[in-house]
């Protein structure tokens, strides 16, 4: 009896196991919270895209991370939203675009805070955009554009020389 209990009690465990990590994949494959992803579009390779995919959960601190050591930027506003990462080019020519919104007060602060643009004076201003050429570090070039409505930033960090 008291063995019949134990298998019992393990077979309930596995099953539990097993349960969890279906739970678990299909969270991660119909979830509409994928940033990056509209809701109720599926990436054709769920399993790739979360790995390999800037967008990702997994990847997009990093890349945040890696963007804002190359261009010497504060970490991005706590009320930043609409977090969008675009990378091109291979191995040796790594190429970045970072766009997102935030509260326009919070922009002034993060550009204040960040060495890359806090003594800088815009480069080409046109629109009532406000633009910075950063000297880089780690990185051929850097530069943040605030565009006109002063609540979106877009920065663009190259690891080779920019397209």
């Amino acid at each position: 009896m008291r063995r019949a209990l134990q298998l019992l009690i393990n077979a309930l465990a596995v099953g539990g196991l097993l349960l969890g990590a279906l739970l678990l994949l299909f969270n991660l494959v119909f979830s509409p919270a994928w940033k990056g992803v509209e809701p109720g579009l599926l990436p054709s390779n769920p399993v790739r895209w979360l790995l390999y995919d800037e967008n990702s959960p997994i990847n997009q601190s990093r890349v945040v991370q890696t963007v804002c050591l190359w261009a010497r930027l504060a970490p991005l506003p706590h009320s930043a939203r609409r977090l969008i990462i675009n990378s091109s080019g291979e191995l040796f020519d790594k190429r970045y675009t970072i766009s997102f919104q935030a509260n326009a007060n919070d922009i002034e602060r993060w550009l204040a805070a960040s060495d890359g643009t806090a003594s800088q004076v815009d480069q080409k201003p046109s629109f009532g955009d406000r633009h910075y050429v950063i000297q880089p570090r780690d990185a051929a070039f850097a530069e943040v554009t605030v565009l006109a409505d002063q609540q979106t930033v877009k920065i663009k960090a190259a690891w080779s020389s920019p397209s």
